[in-house]
C-alpha cells in the first residue's frame, strides 16, 4: 500500500515547502511551549494520527500485522475503527475530520487508490 503524507489543515505550510511560502508564516513556537499527548491504538504496532476537529476528536489509521485501518478517537480516548464496508483486507486510512464528518482514503478490490466520505 503506498502510504499518503497527512495534509495539516487549510493555511499550514508543510516544513518542505520552498522558503518562499514558509517566510508568509509565523515562525512555530518551540516545541517546550506544547504538550504532547501519544496516540497509540490498542494492540496496534503503529499509529498516526492525521486530523482534529474543533470538539477534540482525532483520526488517523493504525496498523496491525500488514494493513491499514483508519480510527476516529474520541473525547474519552476511545476508539472506533473506520474501514470501508466489503474491502477485505482493510487497507482503509482516516485524514480528516469536521465535524462529525471523516474523509480518508482505501484500496478497492482491484487495489486502485479510492477517496471516501463517511458520515454518521
Amino acid at each position: 500500500m503506498r502510504r499518503l503524507p497527512c495534509l495539516g489543515p487549510p493555511g499550514t505550510v508543510p516544513l518542505d515547502a520552498p522558503a518562499s511560502a514558509r517566510s508568509l508564516h509565523e515562525a512555530a513556537p518551540d516545541a517546550s511551549a506544547f504538550t504532547f499527548t501519544t496516540i497509540d491504538y490498542p494492540g496496534a504496532t503503529q499509529t498516526e494520527a492525521c486530523g482534529i476537529n474543533t470538539a477534540g476528536q482525532i483520526v488517523g489509521a493504525y496498523r496491525n500485522g500488514g494493513d491499514w485501518r483508519g480510527f476516529l478517537r474520541h473525547l474519552d480516548g476511545t476508539f472506533t475503527p473506520i474501514d470501508v464496508p466489503g474491502h477485505e483486507p482493510p487497507q482503509t486510512e482516516a485524514y480528516g475530520i469536521c465535524g462529525k464528518k471523516v474523509v480518508g482514503t482505501y484500496y478497492d478490490k482491484n487495489n486502485i487508490l479510492r477517496g471516501f466520505l463517511a458520515t454518521p
